[in-house]
């Protein structure tokens, strides 16, 4: 994506986000994909967007900008906020991940103007003065009972650090009583369970008690810091297990708890064989809620030592259990912490994944150490490996493609991407092969990639309508799957009127909505038809975050009702619907503040 002054929007990666928010959040922002709406790009490379979970939720990604000649986006800094609970203290959480995603794979994002009101915000923020800014707070505490909370929770914990920081063993006492009370499930559990409902509280109560230690490191204290917080990860992964943590919220809460303890252990350099001991014995532990610990974290608290005792008790547990997925984590992190390329590599290759998806992390290892050559030659035996296989990678045929691209082999990346585009019918796979034979120059034209591939998508639907006529879909999943993919494409290539067409008996409901989207002003009755159909789906369910998305719906259906003159018909849909409804009291309250 282009910005002004000839400067380009740094894109996102999927590792770059991973790195963000951390394979729990990543793992769940996937899922929320297909509830992100409303995404827009600004000017500057602001993008925003809503995406819909337990509530509706509004994301902001910041992406960073380099030149033509800049690195490659996948490297540039980027960073996101949300106003769900768990983005409101500064983490990436899922829901920034699903909207990244999102942008990756080409959610058709429109560009807009957009006011830099975070910057107002700040100025006017730093123009008022102590008093007033007090002033806002004490408000914002006596509205807000939560905020409340927290606050006091703070400043409790802040008077027990300073007290902690002195030598008097009561003091030390009710330091520790505080921090093991914050963890301490009990408060949130209800017949021995943290409910979901409760499960956002309880990680909070975790949360401050990480920042609690953290002050008691920058207090002097980081010796006492890392006894605390062995004690506390260790009670809360204890009761981990009985917890609904569907959010993820407390296991991100653990994770800041692992932090601590690492920040200390840096300060303060305990018994590195000792210490050793202890991460080894959590990393290889089958516990749940185990933190994301990374070796690298401790290098210098270890020491050669330290990491030496790591090595011994991760080769004997691997020798113990080769296939175990939580020796080899540890060796994994092992080797990264000690920079042992070989050895890192040697470990992906004895059981290289499916896919490709071994070849790929091999290659990138290669790739960080100034190999590249040889991570070349891993990623193209990768692709030799999964030749004719549906299911090839993402990351290896992007790595190859942008290899070859960078190296003028534009005809062998636009080879790569039409033999995968020919295996695997898809929007994403069609992308690929665009970009790629566009460089090539073979992309336009009668006999060019795009005539071709659009008669091969047009065949699958064909042959999927077939199917469905003989009773047959259930058997030809994957020809329904490439079938369907003929709408995405024609979206994505701004071909409506082939894609209404294309639609009936092939579409589903996302498709119809994303039509619906990208035809509202050129069809907008066909539009609205697509739209209130989705409401009537959506009518036979509960919950505030469907009731918001049938409000959504309903003001797209009366813009389109507006464009064609057909107000009155939308009013008595509209009529009809909450009369039909009545009795949900949260549907009708948010269908009055959107005016329906």
């Amino acid at each position: 994506m282009h910005l002004n002054d000839g400067m380009q929007m740094a894109m996102p990666s999927e590792k770059s986000l991973l790195r963000l928010a951390g394979s729990r959040s990543y793992a769940r922002g996937e899922g929320y994909v297909d509830a992100v709406d409303r995404l827009r790009v600004d000017e500057e490379g602001t993008v925003t967007a809503r995406v819909s979970g337990t509530d509706v939720y509004q994301v902001t990604l910041w992406l960073g900008a380099f030149g033509t000649d800049g690195a490659e986006g996948e490297d540039a800094d980027f960073d996101g906020a949300c106003d769900c609970p768990y983005g409101q203290e500064g983490h990436f959480c899922k829901h920034c991940v699903a909207v990244g995603l999102a942008l990756i794979h080409g959610a058709r994002a429109r560009r807009v103007p957009a006011p830099r009101t975070d910057d107002v915000l700040d100025q006017w923020l730093q123009a008022r003065d102590r008093g007033k800014l007090l002033a806002l707070v004490r408000e914002r505490i006596a509205q807000d009972g939560a905020w409340r909370e927290a606050l006091a929770l703070r400043a409790e914990l802040a008077q027990a650090v300073r007290g902690g920081s002195g030598e008097g063993a009561g003091a030390a006492a009710g330091l520790r009583e505080r921090i093991l009370g914050l963890v301490d499930a009990q408060e949130f559990s209800r017949y021995g369970y943290v409910e979901y409902a409760d499960a956002h509280a309880y990680g909070d109560r975790i949360a401050e008690a990480a920042a609690g230690l953290a002050e008691l490191t920058e207090a002097g204290r980081a010796d006492r810091a890392v006894a605390l917080a062995r004690e506390a990860i260790e009670a809360a992964v204890g009761a981990y297990d009985a917890v609904d943590d569907s959010s993820g919220h407390v296991g991100g809460a653990i994770d800041e708890l692992a932090a601590a303890h690492a920040a200390a252990c840096a300060v303060t350099r305990p018994d590195p064989i000792e210490t050793a001991r202890w991460l080894t014995a959590r990393m290889l532990g089958d516990d749940y809620g185990t933190p994301e610990w990374d070796l690298a974290d401790y290098r210098d608290a270890l020491g050669a030592a330290g990491l030496a005792e790591v090595r011994r008790l991760a080769d004997q547990a691997h020798a113990a259990d080769p296939s175990g997925w939580a020796p080899r984590a540890l060796l994994e992190s092992l080797h990264r912490a000690e920079g042992d390329v070989d050895a890192l590599v040697a470990l992906y290759a004895v059981d290289l994944a499916p896919g490709g998806w071994s070849h790929v992390r091999i290659a990138r290892v290669l790739d960080e150490a100034g190999r590249r050559g040889e991570a070349l030659d891993w990623a193209e035996r990768g692709l030799r490996a999964t030749a004719g296989e549906r299911h090839v990678h993402h990351e290896l045929l992007d790595y190859l493609t942008r290899r070859y691209t960078q190296a003028g082999r534009h005809t062998d990346a636009a080879a790569l991407r039409r033999d995968r585009f020919h295996t695997e019918l898809t929007l994403d796979t069609w992308r690929g092969l665009r970009t790629a034979a566009a460089a090539a120059g073979c992309w336009d034209g009668p006999d060019g990639d795009r005539a071709t591939a659009l008669a091969a998508l047009r065949a699958a639907a064909r042959t999927t309508r077939e199917e469905a006529a003989d009773g047959r879909t259930a058997a030809a999943a994957g020809v329904a799957s490439a079938g369907s993919a003929l709408i995405d494409v024609l979206i994505d290539e701004g071909e409506l009127d082939e894609a209404w067409h294309a639609a009936e008996n092939l579409a589903s409901r996302a498709q119809w909505l994303a039509l619906a989207d990208a035809s509202a002003r050129a069809r907008p009755a066909d539009a609205a038809r697509a739209y209130l159909r989705e409401v009537d789906e959506r009518k036979r369910h509960t919950g505030d975050a469907n009731y918001h998305e049938i409000a959504t719906l309903l003001d797209k259906a009366r813009a389109c009702h507006q464009r064609t003159g057909t107000t009155g018909d939308f009013s008595r849909y509209t009529e009809r619907l909450r009369t039909e409804q009545k009795r949900k009291r949260n549907l009708m309250r948010i269908l009055d503040q959107h005016g329906l």
